[in-house]
């Protein structure tokens, strides 16, 4: 998103930040109804999230009130949104279905016996992880310069030799 650059500091509350902190409320909200069992609300809410973030950037857009700090807390509230919050509705949800239908409270897994609830939680942190990875890279993607590898600028070379060879030839077909 673009950015007014440097905001002075009644800047940084806005219209738009109203919708990335109710997407945070929302998702905080999830955990607590998914840590006091309400899987259906904490579903609910998750999706609230969802809609609250995909809020925010277009309302700042249309109101052109994009700001670094909009940016920054967008980015850090996804991280929560996206996630930390998922990832626990998920592990308590599966936690609590497996111990409803008696499931084992551990599974042997090469040789070792591991809990259930640790492979589940296993698999939560490793979706959290990954999202604040990528969360990461997109923040620092338009800072990155990415080197091309050389076969690719051989490549755009000849294309743009193609070009002007093209060009030439009109050229010459004009006069």
């Amino acid at each position: 998103a673009a950015s007014r650059g440097a905001e002075a500091p009644g800047d940084m509350w806005n219209i738009p930040d109203f919708f990335t902190f109710s997407a945070m409320a929302c998702a905080m909200s999830a955990i607590r109804s998914a840590y006091a069992g309400d899987h259906e609300s904490s579903f609910f809410l998750l999706i609230a999230a969802a809609i609250c973030d995909g809020l925010d950037g277009h309302v700042a857009r249309a109101l052109n009130m994009t700001s670094l700090f909009g940016q920054e807390i967008d980015s850090l509230a996804d991280a929560i949104d996206f996630g930390v919050a998922p990832a626990f509705v998920v592990y308590t949800w599966a936690v609590g279905q497996a111990r409803a239908a008696g499931a084992v409270e551990e599974l042997s897994l090469l040789g070792y016996d591991v809990p259930v609830d640790g492979i589940v939680w296993a698999c939560c942190l490793f979706h959290a992880v990954c999202c604040v990875t990528r969360l990461a890279r997109f923040n620092i993607s338009d800072r990155m310069l990415v080197p091309q590898p050389p076969h690719t600028t051989k490549f755009l070379e000849m294309e743009a030799e193609e070009e002007e060879e093209a060009e030439e030839a009109e050229e010459a077909e004009d006069e």
